[in-house]
């Protein structure tokens, strides 16, 4: 496994051809760019997936501030949340339980406490998943090749290799790997609306 930050630049720099750096902070090009990248390419690649070293567990209070209307309280997300998974055991995008909004920083519901799980921003290399690491170091030689060469037939090929294998796999194995089972869907669930017909129904 990668020791630093400097290590899966130095993979990305590799997947280009360019030779290695020492530290993200020297005064060259490839190091500018990797210092400009890295944290933007390694913050959409966790918000992309359920990634399970990333998942973390919160409950939150309401803010003495309600919201002018529509719902009851509001919530400050904690401040390395990347992504809402799931408010009181109702995931994001389901339509199962507590019904959600969030809105900037806040999360805003009608219940008064709220268990959250979420994707937090991980900054520590040595807590990642061997699989993640590949993936970010293809996702940031993309971005590399454009800052450092302009685009050209080696950044389409290494967004095709990002996008139709690497980045696939790794999810493939990581959801494999402890993601929680729901049962069956709920009759109200969206999907089953759509299979009886109901698909145009407003929600």
């Amino acid at each position: 496994m990668p020791a630093s930050v400097t290590d899966i630049c130095n993979l990305a720099l590799g997947h280009l051809g360019e030779g290695r750096i020492t530290s993200v902070d020297e005064d060259t090009v490839a190091a500018r760019a990797c210092a400009l990248h890295y944290d933007a390419a390694r913050d959409d690649l966790l918000r992309s997936h359920r990634w399970n070293f990333a998942v973390s567990r919160a409950v939150l209070a309401a803010l003495v501030v309600d919201p002018l209307f529509g719902w009851s309280y509001q919530f400050a997300l904690p401040a390395n949340c990347l992504r809402v998974l799931e408010v009181n055991d109702s995931e994001a995008g389901d339509w199962i339980t507590d019904a959600f909004a969030i809105e900037g920083r806040n999360l805003l519901t009608n219940t008064s406490v709220v268990n959250l799980i979420y994707i937090r921003r991980v900054l520590d290399v040595s807590e990642f998943d061997a699989l993640f690491v590949k993936a970010l170091a293809a996702k940031l030689a993309v971005e590399l090749s454009e800052t450092i060469r302009g685009t050209t037939g080696k950044t389409a090929e290494l967004m095709q290799a990002y996008e139709r294998a690497i980045a696939p796999l790794a999810r493939r194995v990581d959801a494999n790997e402890g993601r929680r089972r729901k049962g069956m869907l709920p009759v109200n669930s969206l999907s089953l609306l759509a299979r009886g017909g109901f698909g145009s129904l407003a929600v």
